[in-house]
């Protein structure tokens, strides 16, 4: 049986995102992406929701090859690009 590590984006207050659901409202600093990239590289497969999953995948592969994207967003995307991703979600069909 594999290890389920969760990783949740959330304030010490219990708000994960602003008025219109944008995340990125929260501060994401070098040790945030520090710590994110730890998880990843220890990962064998991930379990996103299917908003996460159209996001991150619409998202993160592109940054592998992007020249202007930092070392470690060039990482994240190295990995979001060949990890197993299952998606978990309440609607029948899920696209990128």
């Amino acid at each position: 049986m594999a290890r389920l590590v969760v990783c949740n984006i959330m304030s010490l207050d219990g708000f994960y995102a602003d008025n219109d659901g944008n995340p990125l409202v929260l501060e994401m600093d070098a040790a945030f992406d520090a710590y994110n990239l730890e998880r990843l590289r220890a990962a064998e497969a991930l379990l996103l929701g299917a908003d996460s999953y159209r996001i991150f995948m619409g998202f993160w592969p592109a940054q592998a090859g992007n020249p202007e994207a930092s070392t470690v967003n060039q990482e994240f995307g190295g990995i979001y690009g060949r990890i197993k991703v299952n998606v978990i979600s309440d609607s029948p069909r899920v696209t990128a």
